[in-house]
């Protein structure tokens, strides 16, 4: 490939990347408005990860999304608007469903990156 299309593909790479983000961030923004407006928890409108943390070693996520890491100090899920990094020792996954989750294991933090 010459030097010209390589610029040029990178070029529209980039552009349908911002183009990706911008949809996301608007999208949210409806969300919010929507939620605002009928008086519905933004967690059930944006499907947002709801965690519910129960004691030291118990975890349930709704929403999660997919499994994107699992290991026995690490799991990690995310969906298309979060991501949920859990880190411990002898971390299990109890049981699934396509919406929920529930983890066991010695906790030792919880890290959500949007």
């Amino acid at each position: 490939m010459n030097n010209q299309f390589k610029t040029n593909l990178k070029y529209i790479k980039d552009e349908l990347n911002k183009t990706e983000k911008n949809w996301k961030k608007e999208k949210i923004k409806r969300f919010n408005r929507i939620s605002g407006y009928f008086n519905i928890p933004d967690d059930c409108v944006a499907k947002s990860m709801l965690i519910t943390v129960i004691g030291c070693n118990d975890i349930q996520i709704d929403n999660y999304g997919k499994i994107e890491k699992c290991s026995d100090s690490e799991i990690i899920l995310c969906n298309e608007y979060e991501r949920i990094n859990i880190c411990g020792s002898n971390m299990k996954i109890l049981c699934y469903t396509p919406n929920e989750i529930a983890i066991r294991g010695i906790i030792g933090s919880i890290n959500i990156n949007k």
